[in-house]
């Protein structure tokens, strides 16, 4: 039995355990690094859970939430919402964006006022929205149906040793939404643990990753500070690789290292992945074809060594 201290129990009975289950698409991921999304699709398929998406689907308006109203925002999501209320009630985000600015749009319409300003809306373009949709974050999904997860095993992972990172925008943004702690989260940790891997502490498993939303643009020195006050506490304890939920943390936690080394003469050669892609290592899929971990800026080849 999985411990679930501190875990949302009217929350974790509503993740599914079948389908359909309609998944969200990324624009960071399918831009970045879209194997760490469409590897997703494989792992559903091996547990039978029947999975849908749509090319109407947009984007969930996340990059434009410092620079937009709630309305616009609201109004981009409505119509993903009336795309996905056709598909299925229940949506696995593999973005904490994403995950973040479709919980925003739900909590928006659930006022009456803002409710009748978006249906006026999507009048005008022969579209509705019940907003009786469930967001999950794929981290809950994998949670919620680890046992399962257990039973398709074909790799034995556990001489890696691996840090974790979780990503603000999943566990600060929604603290009465998420099925985890928001102050000491740990189903990732407990979901490492059950497939036999060793996770590290470290001191600084709490802090940013240095995107900050959109400092990384407007304040460039200031976000790779946070990276690499991040990178050299996770480097103190020589992890194999870190494991992450968000694409743009990844991208951020990627990328760092090659503008570390030219600020401060110092290497970091630690892989960042994301969880899919560690859940598909472990359920047997190609780590180059079907998991596109040949594609990191930081090379993954040292860690593929200890799996393969």
């Amino acid at each position: 039995m999985i411990p679930q201290k501190n875990i949302k129990k009217s929350r974790l009975e509503k993740i599914p355990t079948e389908g359909p289950v309609f998944i969200f698409r990324s624009c960071v991921a399918n831009e970045l690094y879209p194997f760490m999304e469409s590897s997703l699709h494989e792992i559903l398929d091996l547990l039978d859970i029947e999975w849908i998406e749509s090319d109407d689907q947009a984007c969930c308006g996340g990059v434009f939430e410092n620079f937009s109203s709630d309305l616009t925002i609201a109004a981009i999501n409505a119509i993903n919402f009336s795309v996905m209320e056709q598909k299925s009630k229940n949506v696995i985000v593999s973005c904490n964006e994403c995950y973040s600015s479709l919980q925003n749009t739900k909590e928006f319409l659930e006022i009456s006022e803002n409710k009748a300003k978006i249906d006026a809306l999507l009048r005008s373009i022969n579209r509705s929205v019940n907003n009786n949709l469930e967001f999950f974050h794929v981290i809950e999904f994998f949670y919620k149906n680890l046992e399962k997860i257990i039973s398709k095993k074909k790799r034995d992972l556990s001489n890696l040793r691996l840090v974790v990172h979780y990503g603000c925008h999943y566990i600060r943004t929604h603290r009465q939404e998420i099925l985890d702690d928001p102050v000491f989260p740990f189903i990732m940790d407990k979901i490492l643990s059950a497939l036999e891997i060793q996770t590290l502490d470290y001191t600084e498993k709490s802090l940013c990753c240095g995107m900050g939303y959109i400092q990384k643009m407007i304040n460039p020195e200031s976000s790779l500070e946070i990276s690499y006050k991040k990178l050299k506490s996770i480097a103190q304890v020589k992890p194999d690789a870190i494991v992450n939920i968000c694409p743009a943390c990844i991208n951020v936690l990627d990328n760092a290292p090659i503008l570390i080394e030219i600020e401060k003469d110092e290497e970091f050669q630690i892989p960042v992945i994301h969880v899919n892609q560690l859940i598909g290592l472990y359920m047997g899929l190609d780590p180059i074809t079907v998991l596109g971990l040949g594609n990191h800026k930081t090379s993954t080849e040292n860690f593929l060594k200890k799996v393969t």
